[in-house]
């Protein structure tokens, strides 16, 4: 039997799904504009004057009320920069004399015996240090001093790239992966999958990644700050910028 040109006009095609999936969502229609529920304060719903004025002022207060926020907030930081200025170089002075951390509370006294909190706390431990931070330290105490506030550490994993690879040994299916093997036998054993010819020495020597993580030693900014720093406050003051996020310092009332 002969085939037709009508025939092969309606021949079924394969359906694209990946074109279908975008032409549903040509489909969904789009709106501009973010939704939201606006509760008027009108007679309709509050029928008390007194009650809807009250209102009314409140809703222009909190307008009026945050921006003078911002302004104080603005204020406040402008004199607490000054005044935490003010405590840093006394602290570091205080630190070169006494070759320890003064004594807390921290305060700063004016000549009317008003008084404002100097705080400073040692966060060495949750902050990672940065390679241009790791260096202006070291240019600053010495690389000597350096493991006395900075250690290294991280986790191991396994070379994604390696795992994916074909085992390679002579003694082993080509169609099986690093990680079939590694699934089987970790750490001790990969010493036994070389003797084998299961992996060659090369896999193994690549397999493990080691990510550094170099943090401050806990509590060893501050602890340590004189050891390292000598009895020298411009030093110390340098010392305690360097330390960036490691020491917080701020003024409180």
């Amino acid at each position: 039997m002969s085939t037709t040109n009508n025939d092969k006009a309606t021949t079924p095609k394969k359906v694209n799904i990946f074109a279908k999936a975008k032409g549903k969502v040509a489909e969904i229609e789009t709106k501009s504009g973010k939704k939201e529920t606006i509760w008027a304060i009108s007679p309709q719903i509050v029928n008390d004057p007194p009650t809807r004025d009250q209102l009314n002022q409140a809703v222009a207060q909190v307008h009026v009320l945050h921006a003078e926020k911002k302004t104080l907030e603005t204020r406040e930081k402008i004199v607490k920069d000054l005044l935490k200025t003010y405590a840093s170089e006394r602290y570091s002075e205080a630190m070169a004399k006494l070759g320890v951390e003064p004594p807390s509370p921290l305060k700063v006294a004016n000549d009317k015996g008003q008084t404002v909190t100097f705080v400073v706390q040692d966060r060495g431990h949750l902050t990672k240090v940065g390679d241009n931070q790791y260096e202006a330290l070291s240019d600053l105490i010495g690389a000597d001093n350096m493991p006395k506030i900075v250690w290294e550490g991280g986790d191991f994993k396994f070379n994604a790239d390696i795992m994916a690879q074909p085992a390679g040994g002579p003694n082993i299916s080509a169609d099986t992966s690093v990680q079939d093997l590694v699934a089987e036998a970790i750490s001790t054993a990969l010493a036994g999958l070389v003797e084998e010819g299961k992996l060659s020495q090369e896999q193994v020597d690549e397999l493990l990644v080691y990510e550094a993580e170099r943090r401050f030693r806990p509590q060893a900014l501050v602890g340590r700050a004189v050891e390292v720093c000598g009895k020298n406050p411009t030093k110390l003051a340098a010392y305690f910028d360097l330390a960036g996020s490691g020491i917080t310092r701020y003024v409180k009332a």
